[in-house]
C-alpha cells in the first residue's frame, strides 16, 4: 500500500497526500476481552519487569494491570531479563501509580542487583515483609549490612519478617575471612532483632582474639560430646551479649534469617536446613562450606565429625581449606597436591601488553665484558 501511494504521488503531481493517523489509545485491546480469572492466570507466568514493559504497550493494558493489585504484591525478577535500569523504572512506575504500598515480597535471587538499586527499592517499599537476596553476585554481606543500617536510620523495613541472604558471605564464595563473616552476621542479627549501637574497633579486635581461642579449644576438646561453652571473665558485657546473639537461633524472633552459625566449626555461616549424615544417616543440620564435602556436599553429624572428621583438602594457590569424603577421595588421590579452588581457577592471568625482544649474540662473535649490554645476555 505504501509503495502504491509513492507511485501515485510520483506520476500525478496534482495529487495531495493525506496523513492517515490511527488513534492507538482508542483501539480495542485484546486483554479487555479476556475474563479476569484468565488474565490474572496469564499474568502470573510473567515476572514483574515484563509486566512493567506490558504497561507501556497502550493505555488500556496499563489501566488493566493497575486494577489488579494482587500482581504487584510479589515482585519477582528473572535473572535472564534483569537490568538495574529496568528495576529502577519499575520502582518509578509503582510510585507513580501508588502501587508501592502494596508491595510485600521482593525476590531478587541470582540477579546482579547493585547496592544503590537495593536501597532505592527498600526506600520506596515501606510495607515490605519478605526480602530474598540469595546468591546475588554484586552483593556481599558487608553491603547488605550497610543497606540495613541505612534503612534502620530512615525507619524503614519495620514490617520485615523474612530475610534470605544465602550466598553473600565469604566462606560461600571461596574466601577465608571468618572473623569478618561472623561480625557481619552478628551485626545483621542485632539490627533485625533489637537494634543497638555497633561494636567498637577495640571490641572487634577482642572478638577476633576470642574466635581464635575458641577454635583452639574446640580442636583440643573434640572428644567431648557436649559443645564447649567458652566465656572468659575478661569479655566486656557488650561483646558477651553480641556473642550470645550470634550463637543463638531464636525461632520466635520477628525477623527470620535463612542462615545460621555452623555447629561444627563455629567460624562460618551455614544454611538453615537439614540433611542426612553420611555415616549414620541421622538427620542433622547442614554445615558451612568448609565442613562439608567440596564435591558431593555431604555432611557429618556432630558425634561422627568429632570421632573421625572428613580429610582436609587445601588449595595449592590460596591455601583455602576444604574437605572431601572418602567416596570422592580415590578419584582425586593423584591431584590432591595440585588441587585449586573455584576462585583461583576462575582468575584469568593478565597477559603482558608488550613483549620484550632481546637481541641474540651471533654465532662465532668474539666475547667481551659488555655482552650483557649489547646482546642482553
Amino acid at each position: 500500500m505504501l509503495t502504491a501511494v509513492r507511485w501515485i504521488t510520483r506520476f500525478n503531481p496534482n495529487h495531495t497526500k493525506k496523513n492517515i493517523t490511527i488513534n492507538r489509545d482508542k483501539a480495542p485491546c485484546i486483554l479487555d476481552r479476556l475474563p479476569a480469572e484468565v488474565a490474572i492466570l496469564m499474568f502470573d507466568y510473567l515476572d514483574s519487569l515484563t509486566l512493567c514493559q506490558l504497561t507501556q504497550v497502550c493505555s488500556a493494558s496499563r489501566q488493566l494491570l493497575i486494577q489488579y493489585l494482587c500482581l504487584w504484591r510479589n515482585i519477582t525478577v528473572h535473572p535472564s531479563s534483569f537490568s538495574n535500569r529496568h528495576l529502577r523504572r519499575l520502582v518509578g512506575f509503582l510510585v507513580a501509580h501508588d502501587l508501592n504500598i502494596n508491595v510485600q515480597q521482593v525476590s531478587l535471587d541470582r540477579t546482579p542487583v547493585d547496592p544503590s538499586t537495593l536501597q532505592l527499592l527498600i526506600r520506596f517499599c515501606p510495607n515490605l515483609t519478605s526480602l530474598s537476596l540469595k546468591h546475588c553476585p554484586r552483593l556481599d554481606c558487608w553491603q547488605i549490612l550497610l543497606s540495613l543500617k541505612t534503612a534502620h536510620k530512615q525507619r524503614r523495613l519495620q514490617h520485615l519478617t523474612s530475610l534470605r541472604i544465602q550466598g553473600a558471605f565469604p566462606s560461600e564464595r571461596s574466601h577465608t575471612s571468618y572473623a569478618h563473616e561472623m561480625y557481619c552476621y552478628g551485626e545483621i542479627k542485632k539490627i533485625l532483632l533489637h537494634p543497638s549501637s555497633q561494636l567498637s574497633e577495640s571490641h572487634y579486635a577482642l572478638y577476633q582474639f576470642w574466635l581464635m581461642l575458641r577454635s583452639r579449644m574446640l580442636q583440643q576438646q573434640q572428644a567431648l560430646e557436649q559443645p564447649v561453652i567458652f566465656r572468659p571473665g575478661w569479655l566486656p558485657e557488650a561483646l558477651a551479649d553480641f556473642i550470645l546473639l550470634t550463637e543463638q537461633d531464636n525461632d520466635t524472633a520477628s525477623v527470620q534469617l535463612d542462615v545460621g552459625h555452623c555447629l561444627l566449626c563455629h567460624k562460618h555461616v551455614s544454611p538453615k536446613s537439614t540433611q542426612a549424615c553420611l555415616r549414620c544417616t541421622a538427620p542433622t543440620s547442614r554445615t558451612c562450606a568448609q565442613c562439608a564435602c567440596q564435591f558431593c556436599q555431604s555432611v557429618l553429624c556432630a558425634p561422627c565429625f568429632r570421632a573421625d572428621p572428613l580429610p582436609v583438602l587445601r588449595c595449592s594457590d590460596c591455601h583455602l581449606t576444604r574437605r572431601q569424603c572418602l567416596a570422592c577421595r580415590p578419584h582425586l588421590s593423584t591431584i590432591d597436591a595440585d588441587w585449586r579452588c573455584v576462585q583461583c581457577v576462575q582468575q584469568t592471568k593478565r597477559r603482558p601488553r608488550w613483549k620484550r625482544w632481546t637481541l641474540r649474540k651471533p654465532i662465532g662473535a668474539p666475547s667481551s665484558g659488555l655482552d650483557h649490554l649489547m646482546w642482553g645476555s
